[in-house]
């Protein structure tokens, strides 16, 4: 990774997402209090993802960051789908962004009310 990772925290925390690094290749906080350590702080940022371009960039989710739906499809063992839907079809997502994960998943987020 290079600096695009330092960019795109500070561009998320200038949003008002506030922002932890994670350690790399994984979904581990590298801090030692985890979501409760994520900031708005260009400082605290720089100091982390300056240093360590291969640490993955986490959102700390829910407010005043986006609130994130994961819907996840297990085959057998569970489908989120069929509930997605009638989320979506109830107007319970509307302004929600949809985004496609790894795996059988998808992540709606949209920001906090």
């Amino acid at each position: 990774m290079t600096g695009a990772t330092l960019r795109q925290a500070l561009a998320f925390a200038t949003s008002g997402w506030p922002v932890l690094p994670c350690l790399p290749g994984q979904k581990i906080p590298a801090t030692a209090h985890g979501y409760r350590d994520a900031t708005t702080d260009p400082g605290q940022i720089d100091d982390w993802f300056g240093p360590h371009p291969d640490w993955n960039l986490a959102i700390a989710t829910g407010a005043p960051g986006p609130d994130v739906l994961d819907i996840d499809d297990h085959g057998p063992a569970g489908n989120g789908y069929p509930a997605f839907r009638q989320l979506k079809d109830g107007g319970l997502l509307d302004g929600g962004l949809a985004q496609c994960a790894p795996a059988p998943s998808r992540n709606t987020k949209r920001r906090s009310q």
